[in-house]
């Protein structure tokens, strides 16, 4: 297990970290749950303006791309208590070196099988509202991952980078991790990431959190 400095020498070098196991698998279960809720218009401690809580919340996405729900923590009263848990933002106050962290966005993602890649980013290109991208995104697998299932890919170093129009390719240069349920990996927002295409029958759940 890495120490708390070795993993912040890493998150410095790379622009990213595969923490360990952060929740439980009961945790996992709830959140599964909560996301299945969505999806399915269901919300359970809607925190939402109350001249908007009888409308549906959009789900983005479509039947061969990934299905996404922003800002989940305000639909259901589970994925709030997960993205505010203390941990998740002690370890994210502690590879930013700064003594607290606010929650920018969230997002719960369900890619459906044979489900098409998204598309080469910087998370930071969608928070210019920011002046600093001293952000990262917490992404926690809920489902085991491995490539066949269109993994979350990034590029060691590249938060060095700058922002960047991302067309070319460089598809070649991506990392693909592999880790299971409730373990999750961490990225500095002017890292580019990419989830790529899913090659098995089975549908890829995944959480995001966005601090900074």
């Amino acid at each position: 297990m890495q120490r708390d400095d070795e993993r912040a020498e890493q998150f410095k070098r790379d622009g990213f970290v595969i923490l360990d196991r952060i929740i439980d698998a009961e945790t996992v279960a709830i959140a599964r749950r909560s996301l299945d809720r969505i999806l399915a218009g269901q919300y359970q401690g809607d925190r939402r303006p109350p001249a908007i809580q009888s409308s549906p919340h959009p789900i983005f996405g479509g039947s061969r791309t990934t299905h996404w729900a922003v800002h989940g923590r305000l639909l259901d009263a589970d994925i709030w208590s997960l993205v505010t848990r203390a941990e998740l933002g002690r370890r994210a106050a502690s590879l930013l070196e700064t003594t607290a962290v606010s929650v920018i966005e969230d997002q719960l993602l369900d890619k459906p099988p044979g489900g098409a890649p998204l598309a080469t980013h910087q998370d930071y290109r969608y928070w210019q509202f920011s002046t600093s991208p001293r952000m990262l995104t917490c992404w926690i697998a809920l489902d085991d991952m491995s490539p066949e299932l269109g993994t979350v890919q990034v590029i060691p170093g590249s938060h060095r980078w700058g922002q960047q129009v991302v067309e070319r390719n460089i598809a070649e240069d991506f990392r693909d991790p592999t880790f299971g349920e409730g373990e999750p990996f961490r990225s500095i927002m002017h890292l580019p990431n990419v989830g790529s295409s899913s090659r098995r029958p089975t549908t890829r759940r995944s959480r995001t959190a966005s601090r900074g």
